[in-house]
């Protein structure tokens, strides 16, 4: 697992008119704990970009006034309204003792069912794992090559390496069910896309107002398709009545 150096000051003050002070200056308050005592500080919400706005599941190097410990976040808290971050929990990582993380879960290969019409249903985006820091990886991976219409995959047939997967074990993670002639174009076009490098997400139907998103129809399908690198994002609306139609934000 990758890691991002993440550089405080201790907090010379401590209460909420400081916090709120320190935030009007750019600055997030901070806690670490689980080591051999606590602190307090404050951390330039700029350094927070590549440990929590990215897909990616890192740890923090941790370095308050020339002392570095390794640490993971464990809580984090935001604007109700603007969604700024407000303030930020780290759990340090001490040695010899292990940690509960979640993982993004990716799926590899090319499913038989889908490649049948079946539509495939990945049920979770990650999946949680208690392990040594040192051998948790940056994801976790399934093949689906083997999966035919109606199989699907359950927490207990994952297994990685050092690691004990503490979610419940009869969970479904990916399901490949009976699809209708409109899914066969769909599962098509995301398997080409997929196979050139891309990653789609299912963002689910937005409402009347255009906020939030509520149930999957059959009728529209919000997909999110993202390079490796984040240097372009194509979004594409999938209806029951057409294979694709490409929206240009």
């Amino acid at each position: 697992m990758k890691s991002v150096s993440i550089s405080g000051s201790l907090r010379e003050n401590v209460g909420k008119k400081d916090a709120k002070a320190q935030r009007n200056q750019g600055m997030i308050p901070c806690v670490i704990y689980g080591g051999k005592d606590q602190k307090m500080f404050v951390v330039d919400e700029r350094q927070f970009k590549d440990l929590l706005y990215t897909p990616e599941v890192r740890y923090a190097e941790v370095n308050i006034n020339g002392d570095v410990r390794r640490a993971i976040v464990q809580e984090t808290q935001f604007h109700p309204i603007t969604d700024r971050l407000l303030h930020v929990d780290f759990l340090e990582v001490v040695d010899g003792k292990p940690i509960t993380i979640e993982l993004p879960f990716k799926v590899t290969g090319t499913s038989p069912g889908v490649l049948k019409g079946g539509l495939l249903k990945k049920r979770v985006r990650k999946i949680k794992v208690r392990g040594l820091l040192e051998n948790i990886p940056e994801d976790i991976t399934s093949d689906i090559s083997s999966l035919d219409i109606n199989d699907v995959t359950k927490i207990s047939d994952i297994h990685v390496d050092n690691l004990e997967i503490v979610d419940n074990p009869n969970k479904v993670v990916i399901a490949v069910i009976q699809g209708d002639t409109h899914d066969i174009g769909k599962n098509l076009v995301k398997i080409m896309l997929e196979t050139a490098g891309f990653e789609m997400y299912d963002l689910g139907r937005r409402n009347r107002r255009g906020r939030g998103r509520r149930g999957i129809t059959p009728f529209n399908f919000f997909i999110t398709v993202e390079e490796p690198t984040p240097s372009w994002v194509g979004f594409f609306i999938l209806s029951n009545y057409t294979t694709l139609k490409p929206h240009y934000p």
